[in-house]
């Protein structure tokens, strides 16, 4: 996507940067048994994780309705041997999730997107699939893009039928504040759909340009530092769940959709924040968070999953 962006010369690493891999379910479990990472990508081996810690995964893999049973999870953490992002990068991901298989993915650290030279750029492109009866939580990192960094990213994500169960969760920073950089990068693009039976369920294209956009304008970031986004698909959230997440919200924020003139009560102003929790059209959720901390952001998102 994004070919103006494109630059000419090759990546540092000659060649396009891929990480492709395949979940299944074998007698109950999930395993990992196609796995392909080029530089800078690893990925460590697949791992435990706490049932506890996948939104909505307890119920879903309990129900006995005659449809198949989710496998046990496993966690694959994605790292790189890279600094972060950085001019004339070009990232390809594949991400499989058979039948029956639950996989949780997230990243090692905070994901850095350097200053680049005019005319520079760097790309990702993320293809996801997610077969019937099988559960994806998809949950890297916060990014951070530094001064004069112009990235994109496109991010498509399949589910087979309304048994695809798929919980996505993104985080994106102004910038390094502390070193003067808020909204100091040139451009940053991200365009995210979710499909269900071929049927569009999400999608978000969202361009900033700080240079010719008043990011901390009405409609964009006002006084926060820091948006967050978790699309919660397929996850069988009814009223009384859906009414219990949003009073929590509404406690966080001191009121649905809240500015930073008018924090919650007894918060300190670092960890104010503005959101809430709305229904698409398909009867999914989508929260959407403003703050000025990733970590205070990611503990809010945190005890919302507890709650789906």
């Amino acid at each position: 996507m994004h070919d103006e962006h494109r630059n000419d010369g090759e990546n540092r690493f000659g060649r396009t940067s891929e990480l492709r891999l395949k979940a299944t379910a074998r007698d109950g479990v999930t395993a990992v048994p196609e796995l392909y990472a080029s530089m800078p990508f690893k990925v460590m081996h697949a791992f435990d994780v706490c049932e506890r810690d996948l939104p909505g995964y307890g119920r879903l893999a309990g129900q006995d309705d005659g449809r198949s049973k989710l496998a046990a999870p496993k966690q694959l953490m994605v790292m790189s041997v890279s600094a972060g992002i950085m001019a004339g990068d070009r990232q390809e991901l594949a991400v499989d999730v058979e039948p029956g298989a639950a996989l949780s993915m997230t990243t090692q650290a905070f994901e850095k997107i350097h200053r680049m030279e005019n005319g520079e750029h760097a790309e990702r492109t993320t293809r996801i699939h997610v077969g019937a009866h099988a559960y994806l939580d998809y949950r890297p990192l916060p990014q951070i893009p530094f001064a004069a960094s112009s990235f994109s990213t496109d991010t498509v994500i399949e589910l087979t039928d309304d048994s695809s169960h798929m919980a996505y969760e993104e985080i994106l920073s102004c910038g390094r504040v502390a070193r003067g950089e808020r909204f100091a990068y040139r451009d940053y693009r991200s365009h995210v759909r979710v499909t269900c039976s071929g049927t569009p369920v999400f999608i978000d294209n969202t361009i900033y340009r700080p240079t010719s956009t008043d990011m901390e304008g009405f409609g964009f970031f006002g006084a926060y530092s820091h948006l967050a986004n978790l699309v919660l698909v397929n996850l069988d959230i009814d009223d009384a769940r859906f009414a219990t997440i949003r009073d929590y919200l509404q406690s966080q924020t001191g009121e649905i959709g809240a500015s930073a003139a008018a924090p919650a009560s007894d918060a300190p102003a670092a960890d104010t924040i503005a959101g809430g929790i709305t229904r698409l059209a398909t009867g999914d959720c989508l929260v959407k968070l403003l703050g000025h901390r990733a970590q205070r952001l990611q503990d809010v998102l945190n005890k919302v999953r507890d709650l789906v």
